[in-house]
């Protein structure tokens, strides 16, 4: 399978898509995907039975996911297989948390935490638990929406240096497909090094200034919900 559709699989099961439906996702449906990682396993102590019963059931949800939508062209068909697809997801993040043991479920809802930062500062239970005003509310979103506009601007203006190079023509050989595929991965590379810092760098701003609003309270409530720091064995300390 290509990874690029596994991911997007994957994370479908984690957000499932909500289209009428108000009520996000929960922190610990946030982190499910989390849990595809041995080391992340590992961290919540799940037994060797469990941790291959977890495995299972991420593969067996990528399959179904696959067969529910082979073979279907139609915008009829599709929009049926999207409606049973949201029945597997439900059923399979209930099976999987189901494994976990309180604490196992705690541990995931800190490291979800941990993994999105300030992300998730906004969602409702964040929220409930940190006692956020309105008018923090309304600050956070105004430095979230400044970052996303960042991030967006970048994004089209990537877009547009792509867009620059030039195009084979219709009815190309495969010798020219593959020379444009090639200069655009060139362009690519010239550019995601150099991004990939910038967008880091936002991300650092981004949290320093959303903690900023909270008062020292809602900190030290915060640093409380993030629970210890999960470190990946072999990373530096």
């Amino acid at each position: 399978m290509r990874p690029r559709l596994l991911l997007a699989l994957l994370l479908a099961l984690a957000a499932p898509l909500l289209r009428g439906q108000n009520a996000p996702p929960s922190l610990e449906r946030i982190g499910l995907t989390l849990l595809t990682s041995a080391d992340i396993r590992r961290e919540l102590k799940l037994s060797k039975e469990v941790s291959a019963q977890v495995e299972a059931e991420f593969k067996a949800y990528v399959e179904k996911a696959q067969s529910l939508f082979r073979g279907k062209n139609t915008q009829a068909e599709q929009q049926a297989a999207l409606a049973e697809l949201r029945k597997v997801q439900d059923g399979t993040a209930a099976r999987i948390l189901a494994k976990l043991t309180p604490a196992q479920r705690l541990r995931l809802r800190q490291l979800t935490l941990q993994s999105q930062s300030v992300l998730l500062i906004l969602h409702p239970e964040v929220v409930k638990e940190l006692g956020l005003t309105s008018a923090q509310i309304t600050k956070l979103k105004e430095i979230r929406e400044k970052a996303e506009a960042k991030v967006r601007e970048l994004e089209m203006r990537r877009r547009s240096q792509l867009d620059a190079v030039p195009k084979p023509k219709q009815g190309a050989g495969q010798k020219e497909v593959q020379d444009y595929n090639q200069r655009l991965q060139a362009e690519i590379q010239s550019f995601a090094a150099a991004d990939q810092k910038q967008i880091q760098a936002w991300s650092r701003e981004t949290e320093q200034a959303s903690l900023a609003v909270l008062t020292p309270t809602q900190r030290k409530k915060w640093d409380q919900m993030l629970g210890p720091k999960f470190r990946r064995p072999g990373t530096k300390p």
